[in-house]
C-alpha cells in the first residue's frame, strides 16, 4: 500500500480566436495522448490514468484508483470505486483533463517510491495505481468555501473569526471529539490551534481544552507534524500518518510531565455535529 500524497486560467478571447485555438487544442491534446500512449519510457499504469481521463471513462478510471483517496478536509475522502464513479465528473473536469492530455512523455517524471508525476506535481500521482490527486477542481472550491463557512458557524462565537477548519478527529477509547483549525500569520505562514470536547454534545459549546501551535513537514513523505501547547503548560503532539500504516495519534504532556497518548479516528465535523 503506498502513501496517498498530499496539497490556472484561461485568458478572455474573441469567439473566432477561441473557436481557432480549441480545434489547435484538441489536435494538440490528441497527438500528445497518442505519444504517452506509444511510449516505452512510461509505465502501463501512467497509461491506463491518463486514456481513461481523456476518453471520461469513469469506469475504468474508478478501477484504477488506491482508496481511499484524499480529498481536502471537509470534503470527504473517496472510499471506494462506486463513490469514485459518481464523483469522477466533478474531480475530473476540464482544466484537469486538458492539463493530462496536453502533457507529453517528456513532462512526466519518475519519483521513486512516490511514483509518477507530471509538472510539479501539483495534479496526480500515480504508483502502481493512482495514489494521490493533490488538484482541486473548481466545483471542489465551492464545495470547501461553503463546509468550511458551516464548521466554524458552528462553534461558540469567541472560536469563529478567519479561522479555516483542518482536521477533525475522534477518540478511539472514549467520547472525546477534537478538531484542529488554522489562521493565516503573515508571511505565507499559519497558526494553528487544537480545541478539545468531551463528547458530540459539547461540539457547539466552548471546548474544555484549547491550544495553540504550529506545523511541520517531516521527511520524503512529507508526514504532517502538529505542535501545540495551552497556557497552563499542557502540550500535545499529532502526526497524521505514519508510513507502517499505524493508527494516527495524540501524544498529550501534562504539565506535571505524565504523558498519554490518545488513538484518533479521522471524522467529519459536520456529519456528528448535534442539532441547534
Amino acid at each position: 500500500m503506498h502513501t496517498r500524497l498530499p496539497l490556472s486560467f484561461i485568458l478572455l478571447a474573441s469567439a473566432a480566436g477561441v473557436s481557432l485555438a480549441s480545434c489547435s487544442n484538441r489536435k494538440a491534446n490528441t497527438d500528445n495522448i497518442s505519444l504517452t500512449a506509444a511510449s516505452d519510457s512510461i509505465p502501463l499504469s501512467v497509461k491506463s490514468v491518463v486514456a481513461a481521463i481523456a476518453a471520461g471513462d469513469s469506469d475504468t478510471f474508478a478501477s484504477l484508483v488506491n482508496y481511499p483517496l484524499a480529498r481536502p478536509y471537509p470534503i470527504h475522502d473517496i472510499n471506494g470505486p462506486e463513490e469514485m464513479k459518481r464523483y469522477f465528473s466533478t474531480i475530473v473536469d476540464d482544466s484537469l483533463r486538458n492539463f493530462i492530455a496536453q502533457a507529453t512523455p517528456d513532462d512526466w517524471q519518475d519519483f521513486g517510491w512516490r511514483g509518477w508525476s507530471v509538472g510539479d506535481g501539483s495534479h496526480i500521482w500515480i504508483y502502481e495505481d493512482l495514489t494521490g490527486i493533490p488538484y482541486v477542481s473548481s466545483a471542489e472550491r465551492k464545495a470547501l468555501d461553503s463546509l468550511r463557512q458551516a464548521e466554524i458557524g458552528s462553534l461558540a462565537a469567541h472560536l469563529r473569526g478567519s479561522w479555516t477548519p483542518v482536521a477533525c478527529l475522534r477518540s478511539a477509547s472514549d467520547s472525546r471529539v477534537m478538531r484542529i483549525d488554522k489562521m493565516p500569520d503573515g508571511d505565507n505562514s499559519s497558526v494553528y490551534r487544537l480545541a478539545v470536547y468531551e463528547s458530540p454534545a459539547t461540539m457547539r459549546s466552548a471546548p474544555t481544552l484549547l491550544m495553540t501551535g504550529s506545523r511541520s513537514i517531516e521527511g520524503s513523505a512529507c508526514i504532517e507534524i502538529f505542535s501545540f501547547s495551552a497556557p497552563d503548560g499542557t502540550t500535545a503532539l499529532y502526526q497524521s500518518d505514519f508510513m507502517d500504516g499505524s493508527a494516527p495519534t495524540i501524544d498529550f504532556t501534562s504539565p506535571s510531565g505524565s504523558e498519554s497518548t490518545v488513538e484518533v479516528i479521522p471524522e467529519y465535523w459536520l456529519d456528528i455535529l448535534p442539532p441547534a
